[in-house]
């Protein structure tokens, strides 16, 4: 035991009753479907005092919008708890950032400092509806076949909304609104969580593009939103990110 460390993750939620009545897993969006839980045990001391580490960031960041991670941070913790690549070496900080080129893993190591913040990116079951969260916003996107079916992109402030009862819809009057700075009508937080929601449509309809071109090819592209979803921590860090015209 003392040289096992435990790994217990899940791989997707489920959504409550008040959502549509009923316990599902498919075609569903609220936060509590890909919001799921992970922790790590081991009877070795090492190893369980840098569990505790990550255990009191995780703490720290709860009901914060700082507190992000995903599932392909896990196997670089893995390593790092094992010293895989040695422990305090800013080599292996590099190695282990999937921020980094150089990085040998997707992801981020939990132990390391400033891996709380990122982007999730997330695909709802069975694959019709792709879901961005970057700190407290959230954007629930159709695939192609669905917005050609009329289905409106939606998004939510999760620190003022946790339940998601509000869809606030990124429709084409919206989009014609933001584009000509026609925003006069918009209360600020409704304006900031909108402009926020034209940004992360562009984001995520270009993710779904390089994933199709991935998958086509057989090869990933290295300077493209599929890494972007590794190195940004907040979507406003993107190139392509529109600043806001307060004055409009």
């Amino acid at each position: 035991m003392n040289s096992t460390l435990f790994v217990i993750a899940g791989d997707h939620g489920v959504n409550f009753k008040h959502r549509r009545g009923q316990m599902s897993t498919a075609r569903q969006e609220g936060e509590e479907s890909f919001d799921v839980a992970v922790t790590f045990h081991s009877k070795n001391e090492e190893i369980a005092k840098r569990i505790n580490t990550v255990k009191s960031s995780v703490s720290a960041g709860v009901g914060k919008s700082s507190s992000s991670r995903s599932s392909i941070d896990i196997m670089p913790t893995i390593l790092d708890f094992l010293n895989v690549f040695g422990k305090n070496e800013t080599s292996a900080l590099d190695i282990l950032n999937g921020t980094n080129t150089h990085s040998v893993v997707d992801g981020r190591s939990m132990l390391r400092p400033d891996s709380n913040n990122r982007l999730t990116f997330s695909i709802c079951n069975p694959g019709d509806k792709m879901i961005l969260r970057d700190r407290s916003y959230a954007i629930a996107v159709g695939n192609s076949w669905q917005k050609n079916h009329g289905t409106i992109p939606k998004v939510w402030d999760l620190s003022k909304d946790p339940q998601q009862q509000t869809d606030t819809l990124i429709d084409k009057e919206i989009l014609s609104k933001f584009k000509k700075n026609k925003l006069k009508d918009f209360t600020g937080d409704q304006k900031d969580l909108l402009h926020w929601g034209t940004q992360a449509l562009k984001f995520v309809e270009r993710v779904e593009t390089d994933l199709l071109e991935a998958h086509e090819s057989g090869h990933r592209c290295t300077n493209c939103t599929l890494f972007l979803l590794n190195s940004l921590d907040t979507l406003d860090q993107w190139v392509e990110f529109e600043t806001l015209d307060v004055s409009a």
